[in-house]
């Protein structure tokens, strides 16, 4: 059987290739025709990179708040309270298997504008507490003085125990802007003391806040705040250095009365006395296990208050959502938006 095979021309036995080019040079002008497209190709994607529109996005989407949620509570290094693992702080509720930490809040997560004045506070704070620990001490504040002996080193080395005792004596105040590892936080408005829920008592403390909450219909509101001031927790063992909040209308303590109310059902303490539950909501921006000084304490309000008054009333505070954390999780309750 013969086969059809396709007819390949021979350039060396055929009369009809006499005009073509030679095997070497068609070898060299195929060569010359594989570099102009290798350049081609190389040069294309930086001339596309190039004619890229200007609106082309440059930064990442924001993540959603609901991820902060997910990292709220720092790993349990310990089977037992050991408050060397959490900068001396003592549990407010000792741990016990079947018992469970329960808080609810509302969360503040600042901008870069809102973390900038509040730090600045912080700095301005840590300020007041070096020089109210100078001037008691002793040690000249003046800044022409301080100068002169970083360069006279005599008046530098005759100081320089006093100078020592103040890293052992001064007054230690932590930011709550950070963590240890220098990470910005989200700041708390609180709803409710740090209580307890058996574990059968979970779910329907959540369920039972929750219908209350929709029932009351409160929209989305605003918070602003009014002042600097020292407040301490029940027992005396930390102190807070806050800002006092309100809002416009009565969410706050609308909300303040129904978490009450649904602790109560569980026989939890409320949080903040009936004459003061108008007047004790605030923010926390600074702590210390120490109890300030009377002095200090005044110096530090007032010093505030003056310098930053005008700042302070620039910030607000949003409330859209409550949250409840029961041991390392949170379930969250977005308020209503206002039905038209």
């Amino acid at each position: 059987m013969a086969l059809n095979l396709v007819d390949y021309s021979d350039s060396e036995s055929s009369s009809d290739d006499a005009g073509k080019a030679p095997p070497k040079r068609a070898r060299a002008i195929d060569q010359e025709q594989q570099q102009q497209q290798q350049q081609q190709h190389t040069q294309r994607p930086r001339s596309l990179l190039n004619q890229r529109s200007p609106t082309t996005p440059t930064e990442l989407p924001p993540l959603p708040s609901r991820f902060h949620d997910l990292y709220a509570a720092s790993p349990r290094l310990a089977v037992r309270d050991d408050p060397s693992l959490h900068g001396g702080r003592q549990r407010a509720v000792p741990h016990e298997v079947g018992n469970w930490p329960s808080f609810v809040f509302l969360e503040w997560h600042l901008n870069t504008e809102e973390f900038s004045v509040l730090n600045e506070i912080i700095v301005h704070c840590k300020t007041i507490i070096a020089k109210h620990e100078r001037q008691r001490l002793g040690i000249a504040d003046d800044a022409a003085v301080l100068n002169k002996r970083a360069h006279d080193g005599k008046r530098k080395s005759r100081h320089r125990g006093r100078e020592d005792d103040i890293s052992k004596s001064t007054f230690d105040f932590s930011s709550s802007l950070l963590s240890d590892l220098g990470t910005e936080l989200p700041l708390h408005l609180s709803l409710s003391a740090p209580n307890v829920l058996k574990t059968d008592e979970r779910a329907t403390f959540v369920d039972l806040l929750e219908e209350r909450i929709k029932k009351a219909s409160i929209k989305p509101f605003n918070i602003t705040f009014t002042g600097f001031e020292w407040v301490s927790n029940n027992d005396g063992t930390r102190w807070f250095f806050v800002i006092k909040a309100k809002s416009k209308s009565t969410e706050l303590s609308t909300l303040l009365r129904l978490t009450n109310l649904t602790f109560a059902t569980y026989r939890q303490p409320a949080l903040y006395s009936r004459n003061k539950s108008d007047s004790g909501f605030h923010v926390t921006i600074g702590w210390s296990l120490q109890a300030p000084e009377q002095e200090l304490r005044e110096e530090m309000e007032s010093g505030i208050n003056t310098e930053f008054g005008e700042k302070l009333a620039g910030l607000s505070m949003r409330g859209e959502e409550v949250k409840i954390k029961i041991g390392n999780n949170i379930k969250v309750l977005p308020l209503q938006a206002q039905v038209p």
